[in-house]
């Protein structure tokens, strides 16, 4: 009798933690960083809305060009900053919930952004990176396209 307990009480566990993590799914990158991107006649705009759980590491955030000098421009960031003992990076300023990010693209054609979060407590995800085609007229920006 009491073999038949526990069995009926692993059985009805398993049967439990079986529905739980069939219900629970960890959202894709694009599903966590909702990306959008805009311009006015000098600054590119981007703005990435995050799931709830999804948090951004500020020193991951990066545009870079191959032909500068220093490989990178100035970002200028808005958003709640917190910092964290992070399990992946250690000690880290991350944003949650929302972050503007502008910068101006110095009159250069293509440029790479990149950035890089996780959803809380359970994965990491993998540097993710726009490619941004920048048009110009009169040295004005024009228009903006993800390539």
């Amino acid at each position: 009798m009491k073999k038949l307990f526990i069995l009926v009480g692993l059985i009805s566990f398993f049967s439990t933690a079986e529905k739980i993590n069939k219900d629970f799914k960890i959202p894709s990158s694009e599903e966590a960083f909702k990306f959008f991107i805009t311009h006015d006649s000098q600054k590119v705009l981007i703005d990435i809305d995050m799931h709830p759980k999804a948090y951004l590491y500020r020193d991951k955030l990066n545009i870079k060009y191959e032909k500068l000098k220093d490989n990178k421009i100035n970002l200028f960031l808005e958003g709640s900053e917190i910092v964290l003992e992070d399990q992946f990076f250690g000690e880290s300023t991350v944003y949650f919930d929302n972050i503007k990010v502008s910068f101006n693209p110095k009159n250069l054609n293509k440029l790479e952004f990149s950035y890089q979060g996780c959803y809380v407590d359970k994965i990491c995800y993998p540097k993710i990176k726009k490619n941004i085609e920048v048009k110009y007229e009169n040295s004005l920006i024009s228009s903006l396209k993800i390539i």
